[in-house]
């Protein structure tokens, strides 16, 4: 069951990975347009204030704040995935070891310790790797979830700035 469970995750967060990776070269590159366009713009500003294109200078400022409110509430909601799947995986991780060492306690040999110890460290090595999934696929959201309001706000301003 937490093998299909991984794989899964393991599927969604390579195919988030690819998206977001995409999304986030077209914003590098769109951004770079519209950087150089409203720099263009500024110093036209400058040499003729009558000629100046203060709607789209006007846009900069509540579009950047915007976009980075989006991001950070984005990136502010995963945190608390994060936390929630560290807490639950703690909690988890202190019942297991509570158990093991019931069991261990029980045992009337060496031998037997050694393969209660065994049974434990085996179990939780797919447990802490199941764990690092789960977090991977939350981070993966979480950049994914940054870097879409930046790529809707640059990529309608490269698009206008055209």
């Amino acid at each position: 069951k937490r093998v299909s469970r991984d794989g899964r995750r393991v599927r969604r967060t390579l195919t988030a990975a690819g998206k977001t990776s995409l999304k986030a070269a077209a914003l590098a590159m769109a951004a770079s347009q519209v950087v150089a366009r409203r720099s263009a713009l500024g110093v036209s500003a400058l040499n003729d204030p009558a000629r100046t294109n203060n709607l789209e200078l006007s846009r900069i400022l509540p579009e950047k704040a915007g976009a980075l409110s989006s991001a950070a509430v984005g990136v502010a909601v995963r945190s608390g995935e994060v936390a929630r799947q560290i807490v639950r995986y703690a909690g988890t991780e202190t019942v297991m070891l509570a158990g093991a060492m019931g069991a261990m306690a029980r045992c009337r040999t060496p031998a037997a310790v050694a393969a209660i110890q065994t049974q434990f460290a085996t179990a939780w090595f797919f447990r802490s790797l199941s764990h690092a999934i789960a977090v991977n696929e939350i981070g993966m959201r979480a950049w994914g979830g940054l870097v879409a309001p930046l790529h809707r706000t640059v990529m309608s301003n490269a698009q206008r700035l055209r």
